[in-house]
């Protein structure tokens, strides 16, 4: 599976399925980020992953 995920201040939107299916989420924090976690509640393999940081 193929999944983007693009973190901001203030939101978070998952594309999967090339872009077929899409999830925004919207918050408002009171501290900067200084991790960020993926959980499943099954077994995965995460194959590649690439960290890009926003302009």
């Amino acid at each position: 599976m193929n999944i983007t995920l693009v973190i901001d201040v203030a939101s978070v939107e998952l594309f999967a399925d090339n872009g077929l299916s899409v999830m925004t989420g919207i918050f408002f924090p009171t501290t900067p980020f200084t991790d960020i976690s993926i959980q499943s509640p099954g077994k995965i393999a995460i194959q590649q992953l690439q960290l890009h940081k926003l302009k």
